[in-house]
């Protein structure tokens, strides 16, 4: 569906002239449906999708036009839409308000960027099971890979020119999943596009070029963007957080975490980059969970008996007096593994290692593990990612979801926790005040 200039939704497809709120467009488009009253029996309920099949009326059902305006187009302001019911012989009602939705909506238009192993698995969720998306545009600076999701999974185009496919028409949102250094730049033309966009962690690994994807979110004066730290959306952590705020433990007082890979996804990889890759999950979900803000990070590193990394472990104090434990382990050879304990003066939590089947043989049990990280959260990611097609339906930021204020934390922490680790010494995490547009 094309937009006109003003941000109306033409409905000259149903009725043969632009709506416009006013009292004679009403009129008129009372008009309208008795002019089509005739083919009362076989009438559409609703515009279908491009190349969908109409719905058909069943003998005196009503009808009802259903449309949409832009999904909270460009932070515009839009005049009342109507949209009345027919149920063949008289107008029984209608609906005002600048983001009508009823039973059938129009779909948002997302465009992927980056169609690696994220980027493909961002663009199946959007096709297979977010109802109301549409997988429009997949972006990869390799054309060839680009070409493969999009013919994969029905995308109706490609290109390779990621600030352009944000500022094309016929794209209504945004999902960055591209390489870590390019995340706060596209934010920051998506935010300049007036798009909505779901953004990979991290959005940066730079505390200061997040805080100036902040500045310029807040000067375009609405959220933009939702940062893609999809633990907050995990059953186990939305468990823990319940237990904390409904008192279940008792006062929280420690929660222990530990995320451990197969092996590191490069020769060269080193601690501090398990810190800034790696750990930032951990350091949101942990604030998230505990509702606090960190104060000081201390990390170490066992001695291994062969040249790859090390595990480091660190200890964080909160604000609240409270202490989290984190194991980053990027070469635990025997799979997959992330766990969580959340301690409390009345009892525990702890995170049940997901398994779905246990082979019993030879006087053993045996489970497995997955080989990396997106079987384990899959689930989570659809859970985020409906969340975040909401966000763009209605304007409002997701209460669960993580904003660019979560992100420059993560940055902070992890930069301290370098620093840490180089200086093997307690250090002070020093931030910003937190701005009144993320309160």
């Amino acid at each position: 569906m094309n937009y006109g200039a003003d941000g109306l939704v033409p409905l000259d497809k149903w009725l043969g002239y632009w709506h416009d709120g006013s009292k004679e467009a009403d009129e008129r488009m009372k008009a309208g449906f008795r002019e089509k009253k005739a083919r009362a029996n076989t009438r559409k309920v609703g515009m279908p999708a491009e190349g969908g099949t109409p719905a058909r009326r069943r003998e005196g059902t009503p009808h009802r036009l259903t449309t949409t305006m832009p999904p909270v187009h460009h932070g515009l302001s839009h005049p009342p839409f109507h949209i009345w019911a027919f149920d063949g012989n008289a107008f029984t009602g209608i609906l005002r308000g600048s983001n009508i939705m009823t039973e059938h909506r129009m779909s948002i238009r997302i465009a992927v960027i980056g169609a690696g192993l994220m980027g493909a698995d961002h663009a199946a969720i959007v096709a297979e099971d977010m109802p109301g998306a549409t997988l429009q545009l997949v972006c990869d600076m390799n054309a060839d890979r680009a070409r493969a999701v999009a013919d994969n999974l029905g995308a109706t185009d490609v290109t390779t020119d990621p600030e352009a496919a944000i500022t094309r028409d016929d794209v209504d949102a945004v999902i960055i999943a591209s390489p870590d250094f390019t995340h706060a730049p596209l934010s920051m033309a998506s935010i300049r596009a007036g798009k909505r966009v779901l953004c990979e962690k991290p959005l940066s690994q730079s505390p200061q070029e997040c805080i100036e994807v902040m500045q310029a979110e807040e000067a375009a004066g609405t959220k933009h963007v939702m940062l893609g730290f999809m633990r907050r959306y995990d059953q186990s952590y939305v468990e823990m957080k319940e237990a904390v705020t409904s008192g279940q433990l008792g006062r929280a007082l420690m929660m222990h975490n530990f995320h451990r890979n197969v092996e590191t996804p490069a020769a060269d990889f080193t601690g501090a980059m398990a810190i800034t890759n790696s750990a930032p999950h951990e350091f949101d979900v942990a604030r998230h969970v505990l509702g606090c803000e960190f104060t000081a990070i201390s990390a170490y590193q066992p001695r291994r008996s062969d040249s790859v990394v090390a595990p480091v472990v660190m200890v964080l104090e909160t604000d609240d007096g409270q202490l989290v434990t984190i194991e980053v382990n990027n070469n635990a050879a025997y799979g997959y593994d992330v766990r969580a304990e959340l301690v409390g003066e009345q009892g525990s939590i702890a995170m049940n290692n997901l398994a779905y089947t246990r082979t019993d043989m030879k006087l053993a049990a045996t489970t497995r593990y997955e080989a990396d990280w997106r079987g384990r959260y899959h689930e989570a990611y659809v859970r985020q990612n409906r969340d975040f097609l909401r966000f763009v339906e209605t304007g409002a930021f997701p209460a669960t979801a993580a904003d660019c204020w979560d992100g420059y934390c993560a940055a902070q922490v992890a930069q301290t926790g370098v620093r840490a680790l180089e200086t093997g010494q307690k250090c002070v995490v020093e931030k910003i005040a937190r701005p009144g547009f993320y309160a």
